[in-house]
């Protein structure tokens, strides 16, 4: 193992390689709580073995370290951070790049949906990207996959900004809570907002607005942006799950129905992840500096302390002796 990429709530996340061959992947590292923990984790990494989709992270499976009471899963190496990051970085996105990314995005969705999964915790921060500008979707700890007979289930998981209002009321749900975190995905990518933050942190507040669909697109971020990306997120965003857009509908909506340009999306990308090391580059070599400048005020005042403290001492000596 060698750096650490990330870590969350109950694991770490190295870089690694693989001693044969040299070859680069990550390793999420967690640790072995209970057997409801381990579970999870296996479900996770049995799901994602499974899956294979080019907007999907790969999993190349998991082992065990009984000595050290760990589990740990090999998956794809992501060297493009995660979106959210990436965001509160530089910003929103332009419309045709946010376009891109909700394509890429809505695939891998509609993906799951078409093998009865659902994912139940779609947010930016789960989508991760390589340097070439390709979006994945990860974590998938919370995901299940349905019955075809009976496509519903309960719990509420995922993360509040982001979750469907049968979420919060607790009520049976589909495919459709996916749909509608993707509409909240969509409208960060174009603004850098959030439709339903918890300002001062009043979760009651931020309920309200969710389960009565309170949001707009009044702030100066959506003053360029087409009605049909508005649109498309309106009709995502829908309170009753019903009239909310499914992953097939969406694919054929006007605003991506289109033709979408990967390849530009990709140079940008690219630029960008250049921006974004050299930006790390200089606040390393400040933090550098600023750590070698700290070290030697450091020695200079201990050097200085000590002379102080022979001074007094030559000082003392010298009244003694008189």
């Amino acid at each position: 193992m060698e750096q650490e990429l990330g870590s969350g709530v109950s694991s770490v996340v190295y870089e690694c390689r693989e001693k044969n061959t040299g070859n680069r992947f990550a390793v999420k590292v967690c640790e072995k709580k209970n057997n409801h923990s381990v579970a999870l984790i296996q479900r996770e990494s049995f799901l994602l073995c499974k899956l294979n989709h080019q907007n999907i992270i790969k999993c190349f499976g998991l082992f065990t370290n009984e000595e050290e009471d760990k589990i740990y899963t090999i998956l794809e190496l992501m060297d493009g951070g995660e979106v959210q990051s990436v965001i509160n970085e530089f910003g929103e996105m332009s419309e045709r790049d946010g376009q891109v990314m909700a394509y890429q995005i809505l695939m891998a969705i509609d993906y799951l949906h078409q093998n009865n999964i659902i994912h139940r915790d779609l947010k930016l921060e789960n989508v991760l990207m390589t340097e070439q500008g390709i979006a994945k979707l990860a974590d998938f700890g919370f995901s299940t996959q349905l019955s075809p007979d009976d496509p519903t289930c309960v719990g509420s998981v995922g993360t509040p900004s982001y979750q469907a209002p049968e979420i919060i009321l607790r009520n049976s749900y589909s495919y459709s809570v996916d749909m509608w975190s993707y509409g909240v995905m969509v409208y960060i990518l174009l603004s850098g907002k959030k439709p339903f933050p918890n300002t001062g942190n009043e979760r009651a507040s931020q309920v309200c607005k969710i389960l009565k669909g309170e949001y707009d697109f009044y702030s100066k971020e959506w003053i360029h942006v087409s009605s049909e990306a508005k649109d498309f997120i309106s009709q995502l965003l829908q309170v009753d799950p019903s009239k909310r857009m499914t992953s097939t509908e969406a694919k054929t909506h006007t605003w991506l129905s289109g033709p979408v340009n990967l390849n530009g999306f990709k140079e940008r990308w690219l630029i960008k992840m250049k921006q974004r090391k050299q930006i790390f580059q200089k606040e390393y070599k400040t933090n550098e500096s600023q750590s070698t400048s700290a070290t030697l005020e450091h020695r200079h005042a201990d050097r200085s302390r000590r002379e102080r403290e022979k001074e007094r001492n030559s000082e003392k000596e010298t009244r003694e002796r008189e």
